[in-house]
């Protein structure tokens, strides 16, 4: 795998994944299933530190921060994988994958609105969908601009 590869694997779809996990381990509710997991496996003390270690950083802002970007961090990271796999997004297959994506996000909000799914609708969820698919869809065209030009040059 070539070097900027890595490096876009690493930036664009590992680190938002793992700061969308890192948000949801010290500051969401600690009633959520994946804690009592924790707890069975063991990990119930550390979980517990860094919340405690991070919870003084908590603001007003940080309800956005809490509970809408870690949404908007997948879905970031899964057009960016899509867009890394299929290299086009004029690709009827990346095409394909975006919309699943699409559905799953956009859906899951319309579903706890029609309360059909556990959870609180958000307008500022949707917001944040659509500003991170914007950004992944900027993202990827330009990749894949500079990748061509690159081609076009040797």
């Amino acid at each position: 795998m070539m070097k900027s590869n890595k490096i876009f694997i690493v930036n664009f779809v590992f680190l938002p994944l793992v700061i969308g996990c890192f948000i949801y381990f010290v500051w969401r509710n600690d009633s959520l299933n994946m804690f009592h997991w924790f707890q069975f496996i063991g990990m119930g003390s550390t979980i517990t530190y860094l919340r405690e270690l991070f919870n003084p950083f908590l603001t007003d802002f940080s309800r956005w921060i809490i509970y809408s970007l870690p949404g908007g961090l997948w879905i970031f990271s899964y057009i960016c994988l899509m867009g890394f796999i299929w290299e086009k997004v004029n690709n009827r297959i990346f095409i394909f994958w975006f919309t699943i994506g699409l559905v799953i996000s956009v859906g899951s909000e319309i579903f706890q609105s029609l309360q059909f799914l556990e959870g609180t609708f958000s307008v500022l969820d949707l917001v944040t969908y659509f500003i991170s698919i914007i950004i992944s869809l900027v993202l990827i065209n330009t990749r894949e601009r500079i990748k061509n030009e690159i081609i076009t040059k040797c």
